[in-house]
């Protein structure tokens, strides 16, 4: 099951999801590009997001692991992102962050088969396991399944810059 149709079919009136490759430009030196964002509607034309989006999520992959668990969770903690979800399709499981008073905290960790059931930002459920099960062959497919989520590592800035106040990672 395709995460960013699991969240189409559950944003609030006015809203979108958007898949990577969609720029959030999280400061005036980094733009950061999210696996799936949940905005306010932008129209036609949007290049960029100017500001943070409702809900913003990384699929992790061997090679883009410690910057979404670090890099980017202080950068978006730092920006007043609400809400960070973080999929690991490798051990299926699904991490949720909220922002409170200016740092993410954990709301939930849910794995395998356990489902989560969010009322906020906006009612949903995710199925960690569900996430990562091959699709099913279109009829007359000659293709092999694909799976249902696909970790981006796109990133554009100057992190040298943006990391002066973060730390060693």
């Amino acid at each position: 099951m395709n995460l960013s149709l699991i969240l189409a079919a559950a944003v609030p009136a006015g809203h979108e999801v958007l898949a990577a490759p969609f720029d959030w430009r999280v400061n005036r030196f980094n733009v950061f590009v999210p696996d799936v964002l949940v905005v306010p509607h932008l129209g036609s034309g949007a290049k960029r997001l100017e500001r943070p989006p409702l809900l913003a999520v990384e699929i992790l992959s061997p090679s883009s692991r410690q910057r979404d668990l670090a890099l980017k969770k202080r950068a978006y903690e730092a920006a007043g992102l609400g809400w960070y979800w973080v999929v690991d399709p490798d051990a299926p499981s699904l991490t949720v962050f909220r922002l409170d008073d200016g740092r993410f905290s954990d709301v939930s960790v849910v794995a395998e088969d356990e489902p989560y059931r969010a009322t906020d930002p906006f009612p949903v459920e995710v199925v960690p396991s569900a996430l990562v099960r091959p699709a099913a062959p279109r009829s007359g497919s000659p293709h092999l399944p694909h799976y249902g989520i696909v970790a981006g590592e796109a990133i554009v800035g100057r992190d040298e810059e943006f990391l002066e106040g973060f730390g060693e990672l």
